[in-house]
């Protein structure tokens, strides 16, 4: 009975206080924050997914890295509303400190953006050749 309380009590920090692990792929909490942040199904194709998040302070920023191919790419960009960002707003403030997060190739691809009244944010790139997708989600 107290292993059901703990796991109950473990749910309920996790829906106030997510739990990260960045420096491990396809972990549970990770493929939560896939399904919750990008919006789509977690299909066989998408793999390596690392994540990162900080919701301490006024904002909030969330960060994904992960392999897909590009039927799902185009899923994201479908389901999140997404266009093609040409003001190239400098969002590398943001961008989490791990190897994971390849901020100098981020500068080669196409961004693909959404903007809410200039206080929701979500960006996505995606790069065709290595099948690899980063995904980024904040608000001010």
């Amino acid at each position: 009975m107290a292993e059901c309380s703990r796991a109950g009590l473990r749910r309920r920090i996790n829906e106030i206080i997510p739990t990260f692990d960045p420096n491990k792929a396809d972990t549970e909490n990770n493929k939560e924050h896939f399904r919750q942040l990008v919006r789509v199904p977690l299909s066989d194709d998408v793999t390596r997914i690392y994540a990162s998040g900080d919701a301490s302070g006024i904002d909030a920023k969330y960060a994904l890295s992960f392999h897909c191919n590009a039927h799902t790419a185009e899923a994201i960009k479908t389901k999140n509303e997404l266009v093609r960002d040409t003001d190239h707003m400098d969002v590398s403030s943001f961008f989490p400190p791990y190897p994971w997060w390849d901020a100098d190739r981020l500068e080669t691809l196409d961004t693909y953006s959404r903007n809410e009244d200039g206080i929701y944010f979500r960006y996505f790139w995606y790069d065709p050749k290595t099948e690899e997708g980063w995904f980024l989600d904040f608000d001010l």
